[in-house]
């Protein structure tokens, strides 16, 4: 009777040890997915902001051909803005 109690106590224990094995190991592939998914979302949020910086950048670029230079002329102040 006591050897039949100690055999069913020790088989829920082992049986306890697996399911806490099991969480544990859910817990950490859930850790993992979660820092992958912060990972993922800070380099599209950088690609992001790298992308409308490069479109910043070629809006204030101006590139004007066909322009001849004259002596003692700043080409600057020939080109009229409107």
């Amino acid at each position: 009777m006591l050897k039949d109690t100690v055999l069913m106590c020790n088989k829920n224990l082992e049986d306890m040890d697996c399911r806490v094995t099991k969480l544990e190991k859910l817990y950490e592939e859930s850790l993992i997915k979660c820092d992958t998914k912060i990972l993922e979302d800070t380099i599209s949020e950088l690609k992001v902001q790298l992308n409308e910086r490069d479109q910043d950048l070629l809006v204030k670029d101006l590139e004007i051909s066909g322009l001849l230079e004259q002596k003692g002329k700043n080409p600057v102040n020939t080109v009229a803005v409107r």
